[in-house]
């Protein structure tokens, strides 16, 4: 079974089949947690998406058809519903005032680190959903503008604006420490 598709694997899947669940879940859980992980900037959040979209696989796995899709799109489409679900309930409970943007680095913090990548890793929570969602799409699980749209649901042209603009809102708060550094 190792050696067969996903999408192979739909039939054996669709019937409750443990060990073609087992070969799915060793294959795609890291990609889903780090996705989670890039939208939420919470491990333990990130985690509960990952338990909730094999959840789904078990329940909702004899629905799905290669001709529909593949079944990481699916996946990730899932775990797409499931961190917009828990983004809006976070939402709701942030403190009034704060702009939509959310809450900046505390400048300290980024002058201890010399590290960019922590810096950036530290910079995408603060990011607005849509924008943290194409970072994580396109830069770290390193998909097409095509894949990126059809999980996110919307054009590949939004795709690139996003990842345009999220980029450009890393380099502006990125550049107040490196400005202090030169």
């Amino acid at each position: 079974m190792v050696n067969r598709t996903d999408e192979e694997l739909l039939p054996a899947l669709a019937k409750g089949d443990e060990a073609a669940f087992t070969v799915v879940y060793r294959r795609r859980q890291g990609a889903i947690y780090r996705y989670a992980l890039q939208m939420t900037g919470s491990a333990e959040t990130a985690s509960e998406v990952t338990q909730e979209v094999f959840l789904a696989l078990m329940r909702q796995g004899s629905g799905l058809s290669a001709e529909r899709g593949s079944v990481m799109s699916w996946l990730y489409a899932v775990a797409r519903r499931q961190v917009l679900k828990l983004l809006a309930v976070e939402r709701r409970y942030e403190a009034m005032g704060e702009d939509e943007v959310g809450p900046m680095v505390d400048p300290r913090e980024e002058f201890e680190s010399a590290d960019l990548r922590a810096q950036l890793r530290a910079l995408i929570p603060t990011l607005p959903p849509a924008y943290r969602e194409v970072l994580a799409l396109c830069v770290v699980e390193e998909m097409t503008y095509g894949e990126a749209a059809r999980i996110a649901e919307v054009p590949e042209g939004t795709i690139r604006s996003r990842l345009h603009r999220a980029k450009a809102m890393l380099a502006e708060r990125l550049a107040p420490a490196a400005r202090r550094m030169a």
